[in-house]
């Protein structure tokens, strides 16, 4: 097994300080191989990006993924898949840092190259609908937030074995996006819902059940909560 490969497993477990160790050395060794421009590097620099993100680092994780796509644009055009996954994650790592305006705009190229590449009902597009939704939100256009999130939440609820968190991550948006708008029954409805589904589905002290009943508390007290839900997690 290499590095990369290895790396990878401990992202699907969830130890991220393992995945980065693990992928700073593959770095080190396919640059000494294939030198720093090669598609390879671009792979395990994206990887990295993600990597350094998950633990909170995204200014480093901004500059993985710019190095990355860098590579991938000249090697592959700008129209390839592996470009609009990396699109997708520098945008949301520019989202975190502070920056919807960016964000949007490199999600929107992404949402293009991947519904070309994989169909407009992939989970993985649902995913950039999600999180350029939540851009829009941040950026003060609620109804265009609404749009996008109940288009990612009919890819979501459609799939075959989804993703519960997503869906239910999904809906809390969109309950905050409904709120926004004037639209206060629809929004105590749907994130009544997420807090009785999330409940049973991710348990009691899951961040988002708890997320779910403040947001809740607010709705009646008459303030949306002021943030959204994290985004729906980077692409592979």
């Amino acid at each position: 097994m290499t590095l990369a490969n290895l790396a990878s497993v401990y992202f699907k477990l969830g130890d991220h300080v393992r995945q980065r160790s693990l992928l700073e050395r593959a770095l080190a060794v396919e640059e000494r191989c294939y030198g720093d421009a090669h598609p390879e590097v671009a792979m395990t620099l994206a990887n990295l990006g993600v990597a350094c993100g998950e633990l909170g680092d995204h200014c480093r994780e901004r500059e993985l993924l710019e190095r990355a796509l860098e590579i991938q644009e000249r090697a592959y055009g700008p129209d390839h898949h592996a470009v609009g996954t990396t699109l997708a994650n520098l945008g949301n790592a520019h989202g975190r840092l502070g920056d919807p305006g960016r964000q949007r705009e490199l999600l929107e190229r992404a949402l293009g190259i991947l519904q070309a590449f994989h169909g407009p009902e992939h989970p993985g597009v649902a995913t950039i609908l999600t999180n350029l939704g939540i851009a829009h939100g941040q950026l003060g256009d609620a109804p265009r937030r609404e749009e996008l999130l109940q288009r990612a939440l009919r890819i979501q609820a459609g799939s075959h074995g989804y993703d519960r968190h997503a869906v239910e991550t999904t809906k809390f948006n969109l309950a905050h996006s409904m709120f926004a708008q004037g639209k206060k029954d629809g929004a105590v409805a749907l994130m009544q819902g997420v807090c009785n589904d999330s409940h049973s589905a991710l348990g009691q002290e899951h961040p988002l059940t708890h997320s779910a009943r403040l947001a809740l508390s607010r709705f009646f007290g008459g303030s949306a909560a002021r943030r959204d839900s994290g985004a729906s997690g980077s692409l592979r």
